[in-house]
């Protein structure tokens, strides 16, 4: 992006340390009308800072951060800055009744009260919703680790421990390892999100999707003009790309046009309420993210039964990240028609394409 570039929307899936520091760099960067990102405890955000290492190059930043997250992004200048917690309801059937525009709900009375009380001051929290703009929808779901069940696991542990002998500190630091043994070792919660296009009817539409990797030194190739708007897709004139399909099948009421990013949640305790919350978009997805490059410990085999058949399904990952490749293997040999997309930090890979009215042909 130009300097200069403002950003509509900037959304923080994760929380690691390099996720963070990237945040902060763009809204410093880059004036941002938007800031989405998943609410976190003050318990998760001190055992995620107690983990930061000593010689870490953005140890003061992080710490900051996690001390006073809202306080953070406000200096860098967005405008608003939503924390995501819980989900609003489910989009369900055709997705043209869902009106244009930013759709969050406000959270519970109950739920805004406690968040607001343990951060001492009161944040802006909202469910997760959709955006639809420009006939493209972009359809989020937070999972992870419930507020109240942390707030139960501190006050229970607050009343056991308060007549017992020792310092404060040493106290602090068995809760916290307590508190992994029970809530894992990434214990964060995780925006999801689809996006793809509200209309894609092979019968009414005229369409092509297409994929590449390309030098993520060197960014898209394709003809993009200065007005930022118009985009000749130039790598499918030079035919440099792998064709992904061609919707040509009039019989279909829909294509399979959409990215769907998982972030790093597990899988393995969330993926029933995932299925559940996503239901009428899994039959629209094209690509999906694999959770923390496919890791054991958040990895469910049950997730590739949602997409057998006979259309290729693009599965994203970090391959050189992953420290066990059993779960990659399982994703390629379930069906002929998985593929794996390798990202780093040599390549990175474009998805593009086009959507025509057949009344406009």
């Amino acid at each position: 992006m130009e300097d200069g570039a403002v950003l509509d929307l900037c959304v923080l899936g994760v929380y690691t340390y390099a996720t963070i520091i990237a945040l902060l760099h763009i809204l410093k960067k880059y004036p941002t009308c938007t800031v989405l990102l998943p609410y976190i405890t003050p318990l998760q955000r001190l055992h995620l800072a107690g983990n930061i290492p000593i010689d870490h190059p953005h140890r003061r930043e992080l710490i900051y951060f996690l001390d006073y997250p809202y306080e953070s992004l406000r200096k860098t200048g967005a405008e608003n800055i939503y924390f995501l917690c819980g989900n609003g309801d489910p989009i369900r059937g055709n997705l043209d009744y869902l009106e244009e525009g930013y759709h969050f709900t406000m959270e519970n009375d109950e739920l805004t009260k406690l968040i607001c009380g343990m951060e001492g001051q009161t944040i802006p929290v909202l469910k997760s919703g959709y955006i639809r703009e420009n006939d493209w929808l972009f359809y989020f779901g937070t999972f992870g680790t419930n507020v109240l069940r942390i707030k139960a696991f501190a006050r229970q542990y607050a009343e056991q421990n308060k007549d017992r002998p020792g310092s404060d500190y040493q106290k602090l630091q068995e809760m916290l390892k307590l508190f992994e043994r029970q809530f894992g070792s990434s214990p964060y919660p995780s925006i999801l999100l689809y996006h793809g296009p509200v209309w894609d009817s092979p019968r009414e539409y005229t369409s092509l999707m297409t994929g590449r990797n390309f030098p993520a030194d060197r960014g898209c190739l394709a003809g993009i003009s200065p007005n930022g708007v118009d985009c000749a897709i130039k790598c499918q004139h030079d035919n440099d790309y792998e064709c992904m399909q061609y919707h040509r099948d009039k019989k279909r009421n829909q294509s399979r046009m959409g990215i769907w990013h998982l972030g790093n949640i597990s899988l393995k305790e969330y993926l029933p309420q995932i299925l559940l919350y996503f239901e009428d978009i899994i039959d629209k997805t094209r690509g999906l993210t694999v959770p923390e490059c496919g890791s054991r410990e958040l990895w469910n085999p049950q997730i590739l039964k949602q997409f057998l058949g006979e259309e290729t399904i693009y599965w994203i990952t970090s391959a050189e990240n992953c420290q066990d490749p059993g779960q990659l293997i399982e994703i390629l040999t379930k069906q002929g028609y998985n593929r794996l997309i390798n990202i780093n930090d040599a390549f990175s890979y474009c998805f593009s394409g086009y959507l025509i009215s057949n009344d406009r042909l």
